[in-house]
């Protein structure tokens, strides 16, 4: 056993020692046997009676880090108002210290990713990294499935998109159709499908992400992945109301001789209209060449009955 393993039984414990949850705030210490856990409870930093700082992922407490200061019982770990997280001795010798300090009003905080971050004046100062799970998304423009969260319908699915550090999806939730939430919200509604990653290969395009197309100037050239997350966030910002259909209207941007349009979709035509701006654009073309095969899969997804889990499937197989 390595010597920052405890047993779940001592770490449930360190729960009920807790901070606020997430943030550990300047001037503030977590002593032998407290802690601070992310919003949604999958990880947990303990200042553990060893002396050794350990953040854990709770499904399985694996440590995803730890300050290697075991062997010092009653050591302590204060977010100092200089910036500076510091591991000291039970007599006040620092053993470990994150070398942020300069940076005062720093704060500490374990985030839903499993990355632990120390942030100031806006940035990370220092940080361990997001937790890489087998079947999330890693890529922006990924696409994540999850049952459909009404009983008895589950296997229809629901899909959402990832931009890189939230997901995009349609729900019938409000007066926009098209929200944002956490990665950690989408898996939390229902069972959770996991990621297709459909090898987007990434091509030049020249297309226009503001609600209104009026210039050239409005137009820039951008990679396929980045335009699918600008097209999502353009969509969003015009507005789309909700449709139990498959047939879809795209939300579109003002141009001249015609205003702003709402869109009407649901979550996998959603994701159909965002894709299509890399393909064929509804027929528009591109200014720069499309590679064929993507042409011809992005057709491919509306080219038989339309399903949430069908469209995750062929996502998956784009290899």
């Amino acid at each position: 056993m390595t010597k920052w393993s405890q047993a779940p039984a001592a770490l449930l414990l360190a729960l009920a020692c807790a901070t606020t949850a997430g943030i550990l705030a300047p001037n503030t210490t977590l002593s032998p046997g407290q802690s601070i856990s992310s919003d949604n409870g999958r990880y947990l930093l303990v200042m553990q009676g060893d002396g050794n700082l350990v953040y854990y992922r709770t499904t399985d407490w694996a440590a995803r880090w730890h300050s290697h200061t075991y062997g010092n019982p009653g050591a302590f770990a204060p977010m100092q108002g200089d910036g500076n997280l510091v591991v000291y001795t039970g007599t006040g010798t620092p053993v470990w210290n994150s070398q942020t300090s300069g940076n005062p009003g720093a704060y500490l905080a374990a985030q839903d990713d499993g990355n632990l971050v120390i942030y100031g004046s806006g940035r990370a100062l220092w940080n361990i990294g997001a937790d890489v799970v087998i079947g999330d998304p890693q890529l922006a423009g990924d696409v994540v499935g999850r049952d459909l969260a009404i009983s008895g319908l589950g296997s229809l699915g629901h899909t959402g998109m990832f931009d890189g550090s939230s997901v995009v999806e349609v729900l019938d939730e409000g007066s926009n159709a098209i929200l944002y939430e956490s990665l950690a919200s989408f898996k939390a509604r229902s069972a959770y499908w996991g990621t297709a990653s459909p090898n987007n290969p990434n091509h030049l395009l020249n297309k226009c992400f503001k609600t209104a197309c009026l210039q050239p100037a409005d137009f820039e050239d951008i990679g396929a992945r980045m335009a699918l997350v600008k097209r999502a966030f353009q969509a969003y910002l015009i507005g789309a109301d909700y449709t139990y259909g498959q047939h879809y209207t795209s939300a579109q941007p003002m141009v001249w001789g015609r205003v702003a349009q709402r869109g009407l979709y649901r979550c996998d035509t959603f994701i159909i209209n965002v894709y299509e701006k890399t393909a064929d654009d509804e027929g528009m073309g591109s200014v720069y060449p499309v590679p064929q095969l993507w042409l011809d899969r992005n057709r491919d997804l509306k080219s038989d009955v339309i399903l949430p889990s069908k469209l995750f499937d062929k996502m998956k197989g784009w290899s």
